[in-house]
């Protein structure tokens, strides 16, 4: 919502250790839709992840969805594996390398590093 950045807010959180919880779903950014995680926003939320990783965030992933159209059970699902996904694409990227090119701000070579995770 109002422009923030999943990623900084994580950051931010973390770095005054003001991060307890997580708060999962997805949205067009204007209200919040309570949408499948990831179904709008992927690749925000994939950096989120990975920061939460980074700062050593070790307590639960909640979800707040509201399937208005999806069966619930489902939508929770989805999410689920959503998240499980990103995590494993992380798992494909040299972490030092991707810091090193976000602390350079070379946006062509985090781009490649992406790319190599997200089609290996």
């Amino acid at each position: 919502m109002a422009g923030e950045s999943l990623a900084e807010s994580v950051c931010l959180m973390s770095r005054y250790k003001r991060l307890f919880h997580t708060h999962f779903n997805d949205s067009f950014a204007m209200y919040d839709n309570d949408l499948i995680v990831g179904s709008v926003n992927f690749l925000e939320t994939l950096e989120m992840v990975f920061w939460l990783r980074e700062v050593g965030y070790d307590g639960w992933f909640g979800l707040d969805l509201f399937p208005a159209r999806e069966d619930p059970v489902e939508a929770v699902q989805q999410s689920i594996d959503d998240i499980k996904l990103m995590i494993a694409l992380l798992n494909r990227v040299d972490r030092k390398e991707l810091k090193a090119g976000l602390q350079e701000g070379n946006i062509a070579k985090t781009q490649k590093i992406l790319r190599k995770m997200l089609i290996p």
